[in-house]
């Protein structure tokens, strides 16, 4: 992890994933396609991979929560999984708009600071 906050831990964490999965492109826009498809997705949310990444989301927030880096009410649950969503929705910038690895990032750190935003403290 970082020794940055959390918004750096987060970034961190989104380097790490698209760096790796960006090679396999084609093959998440084919699994992606099939679960969504054939009404699938809840798979997908919920598979041992996905909740796996959830919970290192909600770790890195808990600890931003007890280093008093986020209010004490942040619902870090709630944050880890709309994280998630961002991350795998973004794929379809990859897909559709011909983004690098690069533009996931930058977006993916303009989309972490705006859901972090009501609880970063200053």
């Amino acid at each position: 992890t970082s020794k940055g906050g959390v918004v750096d831990t987060l970034e961190d964490m989104f380097r790490t994933a698209y760096q790796k999965h960006f090679e396999q492109l084609p093959l998440i826009q084919a699994a992606l396609s099939h679960v969504w498809g054939r009404g699938q997705a809840a798979a997908l949310f919920k598979s041992a991979a996905a909740q796996a990444v959830q919970r290192s989301l909600t770790r890195a927030l808990s600890r931003g929560v007890e280093r008093g880096e986020l209010r004490a009410d942040a619902d870090v649950g709630l944050l880890s999984e709309m994280l998630w969503d961002v991350y795998v929705a973004n794929y379809r910038l990859a897909v559709f708009e011909n983004f690098g690895v690069d533009d996931l990032l930058s977006r993916m750190r303009q989309q972490i600071r705006a859901l972090l935003c009501g609880f970063l403290r200053d």
